[in-house]
């Protein structure tokens, strides 16, 4: 059997995860794609457009490098065809770190002491109650219960949005009523949840103003979930005290895009998690072999819900 790796022609992750795989499978062709290349039985792929996908009509499933797929969905993919999402492989302890740095930020207020700075004052201030600082996880799959779960370490209350009902020991609002509950109650919003049509610009001006006045957004999900043009003004009223965006629209961001030179904003470029080559490589190699066994795997997208 062939496994066909395609990613984008200058991403360096090309030649180390072909060179991974094909230790990792012995047993298996692993090349990388070309235009007028052999058709394979697998394809593992980033950053994917419709040439690749028409190019391999045999495909048993398709291996996406991340564990979003809606790029993946925008596509043509033959009906029936599974499309399998990586499942952590180091991210959540990624994002985990990540929300930890960016919520202790705005909690310990830093972005007023680097304004202070800036002003050359010196003006201290009293400390916040972590009981004022209720923190929402707006998605409650594999990754926003392990970020859950360090806020709730931190000693934050800490609750999440779902579209469905979950267990374990964190309120989880649900559905579209849910939302509204959701919102009221938080003070710092961190977007985890997978992007689908319905989920597009689900952080807008109504979720903000649905919130308490001087609250937080953090998006470490996709930039489709922000409507970027109310983040600024929310901003700018004061219902939003503070932003920080790892996600745009269009990456990377133009020069002239208003969130470089927003005070109230943080920006990152797209690094709040990142799959680390020898998991997420061990992982899909996995489930290659015993996809190819007849065996289940796990991570398959249900197509009706997309992720």
């Amino acid at each position: 059997m062939r496994v066909i790796c395609a990613f984008a022609p200058h991403d360096p992750r090309a030649k180390v995860w072909r060179e991974r795989l094909g230790a990792l499978l012995p047993d298996f062709e692993v090349i990388d794609w070309q235009p007028d290349g052999p058709a394979g039985d697998y394809l593992v792929l980033w950053n994917p457009d419709q040439r690749i996908i028409d190019s391999q009509p045999d495909l048993r499933a398709i291996f996406n490098g991340g564990s979003g797929v809606d790029r993946i969905r925008a596509l043509r993919i033959p009906a029936g065809l599974p499309i399998v999402r990586l499942e952590d492989a180091g991210m959540s302890e990624q994002m985990a770190d990540y929300v930890t740095h960016e919520l202790l930020h705005y909690f310990r207020e830093f972005d007023h002491c680097e304004d202070l700075q800036h002003a050359r004052k010196w003006l201290p201030f009293p400390p916040r109650e972590k009981s004022d600082f209720p923190v929402g996880i707006l998605g409650f799959g594999t990754l926003g219960s392990v970020v859950a779960e360090r806020v709730r370490m931190l000693g934050f209350p800490v609750h999440a949005w779902a579209r469905s009902a979950r267990g374990g020991n964190v309120q989880v609002f649900v559905g579209a009523e849910g939302l509204r509950e959701f919102a009221a109650a938080t003070r710092v919003l961190i977007c985890l949840v997978p992007l689908t049509e319905e989920t597009q610009h689900i952080l807008n001006a109504r979720l903000f103003s649905q919130m308490p006045r001087n609250s937080y957004v953090i998006n470490i999900a996709r930039g489709g979930h922000l409507d970027e043009e109310a983040l600024i003004p929310a901003l700018d009223c004061g219902q939003l005290a503070g932003a920080t965006v790892d996600v745009l629209n269009t990456e990377p961001a133009s020069a002239d895009h208003p969130f470089w030179t927003h005070p109230r904003v943080r920006i990152t470029p797209h690094v709040s998690a990142t799959p680390i080559d020898s998991i997420a490589t061990q992982q899909i190699a996995s489930k290659i072999k015993a996809h190819a066994t007849g065996a289940p795997i796990t991570g398959i997208i249900d197509p009706k819900l997309g992720y």
